[in-house]
């Protein structure tokens, strides 16, 4: 049968100073101290450690001489920590990175965008090569434009100051049309006068044709 053991680790007096409220791993006491066998105690400083070799040799404990002094004891079925993971000292831990595989993979990644960027990059300025090559058709095709539209404007003008004299001759036509209209009205009284007086004359001319007549004949 596998005989565990307990791992105790004893740290400086300057880590206790901010750990003290810590419990431990299996809450034994709130001030980071528990009851093993044979008296021994979490100890607060190295000196004090190594002070109790004898005794931790007695009942076949070991001390190893490292920073965070370790008493290792066979005790019980099961193996208690009391190392809080507070007091770990990351210092000494490599940090993992990722697999090679990943980073090949972002950095292909990476590169294909890059390679993306500059061929938008080219084509971006081939395009602007192109716009300044074709500028000076686009400018002559605006003069000539220009040029037709300011045409159509005089031509525009021309007509609207021709439809202006039409209306002016059409408003003097209608003014003469209207006196022509006086005259022919007058004109027209003095025609139905004279038919009226013609009309009285007649029997009158009769009576004077009818005398010479009769003059004529004796």
């Amino acid at each position: 049968m596998l005989s565990p053991s307990i791992n105790l680790t004893v740290l400086p007096p300057s880590t206790f100073s901010a750990v003290l409220p810590l419990a431990t791993t299996f809450h034994a006491d709130k001030f980071l101290t528990c009851c093993l066998p044979l008296g021994v105690k979490l100890l607060k400083s190295r000196s004090a450690a190594l002070s109790t070799l004898p005794l931790v040799a007695s009942s076949s404990l070991t001390v190893t001489s490292s920073p965070l002094a370790t008493v290792v004891r066979p005790f019980s079925p099961f193996t208690l920590n009391f190392t809080s993971p507070v007091l770990k000292d990351f210092s000494s831990v490599e940090p993992e990175l990722p697999p090679k595989e990943i980073l090949r993979a972002i950095a292909v990644v990476f590169l294909s965008m890059l390679a993306l960027l500059i061929a938008m990059l080219s084509l971006l300025v081939e395009m602007s090569a192109l716009f300044v090559a074709m500028s000076p058709v686009f400018l002559s095709i605006a003069v000539l434009l220009s040029a037709i539209f300011c045409l159509l404007s005089a031509i525009l003008s021309l007509l609207i100051a021709i439809s202006v004299l039409f209306a002016a001759i059409l408003s003097l036509l209608v003014a003469i049309s209207t006196a022509f209209l006086s005259i022919a009205v007058l004109l027209s009284a003095i025609f139905c006068l004279l038919s009226a007086m013609a009309s009285a004359f007649l029997p009158i001319l009769s009576v004077l044709s009818a005398i010479l007549a009769l003059f004529s004949t004796t």
